[in-house]
């Protein structure tokens, strides 16, 4: 069997060739890049297009963190001035309403994991601009993996 690096992606390589996945053969993989909001999503989708990846934007609109329903505020701009009391001087305050774009690309490979490592990132640097990251991956197998 083959060693590999003992990080979470190459922790999901062994587990692959663990359950008997032929790792010298094609597979489709699935990238997941995270993006902030659907302009950005559009954008990466954009970015990539045209260069033979399956690309899927996907939208989840989540659950608040709070339990009363409201959103819950995440961020605020910094107060530049100290000596000003005035809490009401908030700029674009970030709110977190558990909702997230993720745009997908999917793309047959060998799974290697140093060209695994150097797609991702790839698609962080395509992505980077919009504020999006590729945040892992997965295989797509014709048979579901027993988890056993």
């Amino acid at each position: 069997m083959t060693d590999f690096p003992d990080d979470p992606d190459g922790h999901v390589l062994a587990r692959l060739a663990e359950h008997g996945v032929d790792m010298t053969l094609p597979m489709l993989i699935e990238f997941s890049i995270a993006v902030s909001d659907g302009r950005a999503a559009v954008s990466v989708e954009a970015a990539l297009s045209g260069k033979g990846y399956d690309i899927e934007l996907d939208y989840d609109a989540g659950e608040s963190e709070d339990h009363d329903g409201e959103p819950r505020v995440v961020g605020r701009a910094h107060d530049t001035d100290a000596d000003e009391e005035d809490s009401d001087d908030i700029e674009e305050a970030e709110v977190d309403d558990g909702s997230s774009w993720t745009v997908y690309v999917t793309r047959r490979m060998i799974p290697v994991y140093a060209d695994i490592m150097l797609f991702q990132q790839q698609l962080t640097e395509s992505a980077s601009p919009y504020g999006g990251y590729c945040d892992g991956w997965g295989a797509l197998l014709d048979e579901e993996i027993d988890s056993d």
